[in-house]
């Protein structure tokens, strides 16, 4: 509610839009002008894929797996945690340089497809299956 007084508050009530919970990321991406995650604690950083997946630019908190996974000013840009003018900082950055959103949208979206792509993770779990399947195959012939 006091982030909602405060958008009304700017003037920007036809510019943002709170949805809660959404299955429905792909429809939500496409009219997002770039992908925020102030969180203050994220073990995976799953959301930042979604950033990558959907072409988006992304600014996430230094926490976590958003940590591990962003490279700063390459796969998207990093700010503290609960940092608000941080964060406000990193928006106006990106915003405002048109070659820094195309750069961290291309290499996160090739980090995406290099690492976690359908494909990717697919092959992974299958090498995994077949590694766990002959020491399986060892340990009964044992």
């Amino acid at each position: 509610q006091e982030l909602g007084r405060l958008v009304k508050s700017l003037g920007l009530t036809g510019r943002v839009v709170f949805t809660g919970w959404t299955n429905e990321v792909s429809r939500a991406a496409s009219a997002a002008d770039m992908w925020l995650v102030p969180s203050l604690h994220e073990p995976l950083g799953n959301t930042a894929i979604d950033a990558w997946v959907h072409s988006v630019p992304l600014i996430v908190s230094a926490v976590g797996g958003l940590d591990a996974l962003v490279e700063e000013g390459m796969h998207g840009l990093k700010v503290p945690p609960n940092h608000a003018p941080a964060l406000a900082a990193a928006i106006t950055r990106l915003h405002t340089d048109k070659a820094l959103q195309a750069k961290v949208v291309k290499h996160g979206t090739a980090r995406w497809l290099a690492e976690h792509s359908e494909s990717k993770i697919v092959s992974h779990y299958l090498s995994l299956f077949t590694k766990l399947a002959k020491l399986d195959k060892a340990a009964k012939s044992a």
